[in-house]
């Protein structure tokens, strides 16, 4: 592992202590000892910005005041943990799925953390169509987190479709997934899932072309662990569709984590593996981790951005 993972970039969607990102990212910077910036984007004709407006502020005012109001109360929520110190709290206006890929490339986030919606699903709320846009728009690797990571070592399952982007957005996973494991370690199985349609229809589908994979697989994975310091992870070949391939392998290993690659391509052919990344997001019983390529160039956000720090407990 060469790259420590030292900023995050978390975004909250409410101004509310239970949102689901709060609690497991302030857990996740403890784990990893990383600066956490907890952001909430706000929309610029907001009814209290408004009401400012109305009460006779002028210029810049009622965005500055509306925007330190907001910090306050994301570090009162921060306060409700017990372990707010030296986090930094930023309200920012514009919309969140343009805010947080900004923020992060102008603060050099090594991750971005987004959460599921507050009935569970990444689809269908405000909040999930949010994190769907900050996982298209990220220059930084997304984190999508359902509950805190356990405190035990990680079970990450990371997908692999044996291509030359694959394999490198294999190889970081690998090592951000290391990082956000901590002291506890990991326990890694990388899949891949191979289009078999004889196999689903039982038309005389032999093993030979599932074999054949495994056989690549298991040379990627023997050429990636070259310097390394472990056995690395164990190969899986399954038969079938992708996402739905992905998701059977997470749900019946049990996985904490599964890690996907992206290419660097903008818009729906930008996932390294088709719409399979999306409907593993919106479908998988646990954490997802979608890493990127490359970095963008950084562009400030829309909007005015306000910065504060979280003072400690009392």
């Amino acid at each position: 592992m060469t790259n420590p993972i030292r900023t995050l970039v978390a975004g909250a969607a409410t101004l509310h202590h239970e949102d689901p990102v709060l609690e497991p990212a302030v857990a996740l910077a403890e784990r990893t000892g990383a600066q956490l910036h907890l952001v909430h984007a706000y929309p610029p004709d907001a009814e209290a910005l408004r009401r400012y407006r109305r009460a006779g502020f002028v210029g810049a005012e009622p965005e500055r005041f509306y925007g330190e109001e907001l910090e306050e109360e994301l570090a009162d929520d921060a306060r409700t943990l017990g372990r707010p110190a030296g986090i930094r709290c930023h309200a920012v206006a514009g919309a969140a799925a343009e805010v947080l890929p900004s923020l992060a490339a102008g603060l050099d986030a090594d991750m971005v953390v987004v959460g599921p919606s507050h009935r569970g699903r990444i689809a269908g709320a405000v909040l999930g169509t949010t994190a769907q846009a900050v996982l298209r728009a990220s220059a930084a690797p997304v984190l999508l987190l359902r509950g805190k990571l356990p405190d035990r070592p990680l079970r990450v399952l990371l997908a692999a479709d044996l291509t030359a982007h694959s394999a490198a957005a294999h190889a970081r996973g690998v090592d951000l997934a290391a990082r956000l494991a901590g002291v506890y370690g990991t326990d890694a199985r990388t899949v891949y899932v191979a289009a078999a349609p004889l196999a689903a229809e039982g038309a005389g589908f032999g093993d030979e072309p599932l074999d054949g994979a495994m056989d690549e697989l298991r040379a990627m994975l023997s050429a990636q662990a070259v310097g390394g310091t472990g056995p690395g992870p164990e190969p899986r070949v399954r038969a079938g569709e992708p996402a739905p391939g992905i998701v059977a392998e997470a749900a019946e290993w049990g996985a904490d984590l599964v890690v996907l690659g992206t290419h660097g391509r903008r818009g729906a052919a930008r996932w390294l593996l088709g719409s399979v990344a999306e409907t593993v997001l919106r479908t998988a019983p646990c954490s997802v981790l979608v890493v990127p390529p490359m970095r963008m160039p950084y562009a400030p956000p829309s909007g005015r951005r306000h910065a504060s720090v979280a003072p400690a407990a009392v």
